[in-house]
């Protein structure tokens, strides 16, 4: 409990609505930057694996990316990826070390199933600049891991895993943070605690989040509530901490239209990481100012939506979003 007696899922849901429907920009102290949309595997739920991504698929190369870095004054920290594997980038390591010596806090996310990755490449990204590392692995053997990576390899997903802490330990960083990520559906719920001790003994964290699962999948994919009950769920979506189950009183938090811009290796900007098709464009940053972009009436439609519910008349990415914190089907 806080200071004034609310519990701090509360106490941040009621900053929500004290929250402005028009941002300055130097609110902004996060965003998501996709280094390229493109990837070995093909899980069927992500729209660069089943094909259904309309957005472009090229890599960003590091010349833009320190243009962008230079229209984001206030930037505190950035994903470097999207729809993508961003090890596939060659630009990768310069990126993340532009954006480190501006003093902003870097985390990709990787499926880590790479012949490639050699000890080499793990001391290039230990000394990189890498704030946190995530290895997205949905299993704890390559029969349940393959269920969604659908082209992965477990083994080899678990021996990079090992170099890359070798190599951290070699070089005595202490970073880059490096944490596995399951996300649970029915297929491998039953290998949580195995992944969890799996990952003890590499000397990594684990976050088990829940897959996010579209409406007319939820049946098939859908994991049992029981089993989740056992080990506590964080939310990509919300902030970074495992909430308490969600409640009819106070829903699923979402703060992405407010502090986390989506910018496409074009420059092009959308609302949120979820979005993967090009109608919800803000615009460009390359183009025009950043606080002009982020203020478009389609995100300020987001903004009214997330605090209230009321639907306005415009398409907005939330209302087909897994993650809609406004429906009683979804986010919980």
């Amino acid at each position: 409990m806080n200071r004034k007696g609310l519990d701090e899922r509360t106490h941040v849901w009621l900053c929500m609505q004290l929250k402005p429907d028009r941002v300055p920009v130097r609110l902004v102290s996060a965003c998501v930057v996709d280094s390229g949309s493109r990837c070995g595997l093909h899980c069927p739920f992500c729209p660069t694996g089943n094909g259904s991504l309309t957005l472009s698929r090229q890599f960003m190369s590091e010349r833009r990316f320190v243009g962008i870095l230079g229209r984001l004054p206030a930037l505190q920290a950035m994903t470097l990826y999207q729809w993508g594997e961003p090890l596939l980038n060659a630009d990768i390591h310069g990126m993340i070390a532009a954006a480190a010596r501006r003093d902003v806090e870097v985390t990709i996310s990787t499926h880590l199933s790479l012949a490639s990755f050699d000890e080499a490449a793990a001391r290039r990204l230990v000394t990189s600049g890498l704030a946190r590392l995530i290895v997205s692995c949905d299993g704890a053997s390559q029969r349940t891991y393959g269920l969604y990576r659908v082209g992965g390899n477990f083994q080899l997903v678990m021996r990079n895993l090992a170099t890359l802490v070798a190599a951290r330990s070699a070089l005595g960083s202490s970073g880059p943070r490096i944490d596995w990520q399951f996300l649970v559906h029915r297929g491998n719920q039953h290998e949580m605690a195995l992944a969890l001790r799996k990952a003890r003994r590499l000397g990594v964290g684990i976050v088990f989040e829940k897959l996010g699962i579209p409406p007319e999948s939820q049946e098939r994919w859908s994991p049992d509530p029981a089993v989740l009950q056992k080990i506590p769920l964080q939310n990509r979506y919300s902030p970074r901490r495992a909430w308490p189950r969600r409640t009819d009183k106070w829903p699923t938090l979402c703060l992405q239209a407010w502090s986390a811009p989506v910018i496409r290796p074009d420059g092009a900007v959308l609302p949120c990481c979820v979005v993967s098709s090009s109608r919800y464009k803000l615009g460009n940053i390359l183009k025009e100012p950043f606080g002009k972009i982020w203020n478009k009436p389609l995100i300020v439609a987001m903004r009214r939506y997330l605090k209230t519910g009321a639907r306005p008349g415009l398409d907005l990415p939330c209302l087909d979003c897994p993650h809609d914190p406004n429906s009683p089907d979804r986010g919980q």
